[in-house]
């Protein structure tokens, strides 16, 4: 029970934590009026400084405030604030027995039509192939293992804009409904998938083909991985992850994970460095010019002719043939020796040239056997996304 006479409110201070300071912290913040308490959340999301965050953290609860109140306790936790930690985890324990008491009143209310349920539940079962054995069998759902943390609701700005100062190694996942950040610890799991209440992060509640539980964000030696646990392959930036594969380790900054269904389900994770700083909006900073790659006028001919599918929008293009582009040449500029044999020199010192300056997927010994058109296919994807390359480049064939 604590001074409010609410046992559910926030935990009673330790004795230890009155030993560091925090009664005096926490008179301190009952005297501040609302403008001095916005200045504290910008000095504790810069400073981090472990026990005022957890007073501010729980006097913004106390006010009502549970999102704000809720993100300052786990800033406090990260900070190794044991009272805070404890404060989040009493708050997610109340959520699950909530929601537990929330199906046990549905599953009584239903209970008068169960034979009816029964039925449409088998044919619903028939038209969507079976059931869903990978995620914990059909029919049954249980509230998943809590892990503390803090609830990140749906509203939040997308993690591809940043997050908020935390420990190193803290993991945010969110999905349109809503997800979740906790601080790192060794066997810690975050689930996701279709199924609301035996998730953490729920995504794509009305798709079929998504499984109720997906799959996994998991911790382990120090770093955050993930696991397919679905049916359906999961994409991760340029690789697909499938059911019972190695999980994939997640690195530091954002990383979008997209769950395909009937259509795509995008979960944005951001996993914490070391020394890492929100980003910081630059609205009136000068715009940086990509970088660009230098050609002399044969070797940008030669690339535009080679890759003039690309630069026309064709659906799934394909870089012409050695012969092709050379046939092509040969029309276009009579009489001026191209050849097979030269267009395929002019387009090799290029690449070798890229090679040179660290750019991948451009060697045999990278793409391996039968490596057919992926290494000019390489080549033409990065001279588009330097803008070395552009739809106006087509000009060149028209003059020539």
């Amino acid at each position: 029970m604590n001074r409010h006479g609410d046992p559910h409110e926030f935990p009673d201070p330790t004795e230890r934590d009155l030993e560091d300071g925090f009664e005096a912290v926490m008179e301190s913040i009952e005297r501040l009026t609302s403008q001095e308490i916005d200045n504290l959340k910008r000095q504790a999301e810069s400073a981090e400084f472990g026990y005022a965050t957890y007073a501010l953290g729980l006097k913004l609860l106390e006010l009502g405030e549970r999102d704000q109140g809720e993100h300052w306790l786990g800033v406090a936790a990260g900070h190794g604030v044991e009272g805070a930690q404890r404060a989040l985890d009493e708050r997610a324990a109340d959520d699950a027995a909530a929601r537990e008491a929330d199906q046990v009143e549905a599953s009584r209310s239903t209970t008068s039509s169960a034979g009816v349920t029964r039925s449409h539940a088998a044919s619903d079962q028939a038209r969507v192939g079976g059931s869903d054995v990978r995620d914990r069998g059909a029919g049954t759902a249980t509230a998943p293992r809590s892990v503390g943390g803090v609830v990140l609701p749906a509203s939040h700005a997308s993690l591809a804009r940043g997050v908020r100062p935390s420990a190193p190694g803290t993991i945010f996942a969110l999905a349109l409904t809503g997800g979740i950040t906790v601080g790192p610890a060794d066997g810690r799991q975050i689930l996701f998938g279709r199924n609301r209440p035996d998730v953490h992060v729920c995504l794509g509640a009305d798709d079929v083909r998504v499984s109720r539980h997906h799959g996994t964000l998991i911790h382990s030696g120090g770093q955050w991985r993930v696991r397919n646990t679905g049916r359906m392959p999961i994409r991760i930036a340029d690789r697909l992850l499938f059911p019972d594969e190695e999980p994939v380790v997640l690195q530091a900054g954002y990383t979008s994970i997209f769950v395909r269904g009937t259509r795509d389900h995008l979960l944005e994770v951001f996993v914490t460095g070391s020394g890492y700083e929100q980003p910081v909006a630059r609205h009136d900073a000068a715009t940086v010019d990509p970088t660009t790659w230098r050609l002399d006028p044969d070797e940008r001919l030669v690339l535009v002719v080679l890759g003039q599918r690309y630069l026309l929008h064709e659906p799934h293009p394909q870089p012409l043939s050695w012969q092709q582009t050379a046939d092509n040449l040969a029309e276009l500029q009579p009489g001026a020796g191209w050849t097979r044999k030269r267009v395929e020199r002019l387009v090799g010192g290029v690449r070798n040239r890229l090679v040179q300056a660290g750019v991948s997927g451009l060697t045999r010994e990278e793409i391996g056997e039968p490596v057919g058109n992926t290494l000019n296919h390489n080549l033409i994807q990065e001279m588009l996304m330097s803008t070395t390359l552009v739809p106006r480049d087509l000009a060149l064939i028209d003059a020539a």
